[in-house]
């Protein structure tokens, strides 16, 4: 089994950790993140798409369903988002932070964020 690694970006929309829709159209956008060293401490973890267009989709895990008090958690999920020409779409992280756990969290190089236009 050999692991390769693609990425593609053939016009240059993706800059600065975000995505620029270069014409109007549905984008099916994808996100996985993988938490390391997750504190159970706090209520949840979520990763989240969001939009310029205000357009976002929220997945999230429960720290209810954590066992012990660190780990490795992947979260991910994806959407039909209606774009225009210069909208940005990206990839955010947030934490619950009512609970007691650490402030940080670490993320893994294996995580990623990918999309493309469907029509």
């Amino acid at each position: 089994l050999t692991y390769v690694k693609q990425f593609f970006d053939l016009h240059g929309d993706f800059a600065s950790n975000q995505f620029t829709a270069p014409v109007d159209g549905k984008y099916y956008l994808s996100g996985q993140v993988l938490f390391q060293n997750m504190s159970s401490g706090y209520n949840y973890y979520q990763m989240v798409i969001i939009t310029s267009g205000s357009t976002y989709r929220r997945f999230a895990v429960d720290s209810a369903s954590m066992t012990g008090t660190s780990g490795y958690y992947m979260v991910g999920g994806s959407g039909v988002f209606d774009m225009d020409s210069g909208d940005t779409a990206d990839c955010r992280v947030t934490l619950d932070t009512t609970g007691s756990g650490s402030s940080t969290v670490d993320i893994s190089v294996h995580s990623h964020f990918s999309g493309f236009l469907i029509g």
